[in-house]
């Protein structure tokens, strides 16, 4: 997690939406995935998803909902200690968002995409 800070702190400021993607945040994220590869499936690796979380809500880009929906997914379908907590979170930020997003809905396995689209159509 520590490596992941100092990458962190390399990626510089969040491109602006429209902005290409800086080198700095390209690497953050790879070192990011790599550590997830490496150690993401062991039980105590919250603090890592969270920090990945975390970095992905700090930075822009029209993708982000999508980006942090299908982390909290990878992150929820692991047997770890923060599965349950990264599902809540993805139900939240579907809720404050007052329905999901077409890249959101697209980064959720299909029953949970199901349920999603259900809820919608129940709004209107």
């Amino acid at each position: 997690v520590s490596y992941c800070g100092c990458a962190v702190d390399a990626a510089g400021p969040p491109s602006a939406d429209g902005e290409p993607i800086g080198a700095g945040e390209v690497r953050a994220r790879e070192t990011f995935e790599k550590a997830v590869l490496a150690v993401g499936g062991e039980w105590k690796s919250v603090s890592l998803w969270d920090y990945f979380v975390r970095f992905e809500e700090g930075r822009g880009g029209a993708d982000k909902d999508a980006r942090i929906a299908a982390l909290s997914l990878r992150a929820a379908s692991l047997p770890t200690g923060c599965a349950e907590k990264h599902m809540g979170s993805l139900r939240t930020m579907l809720e404050e968002k007052e329905g999901a997003t077409e890249a959101v809905l697209a980064a959720l396995p299909e029953e949970e995409r199901a349920e999603c689209m259900k809820a919608e159509e129940g709004e209107e």
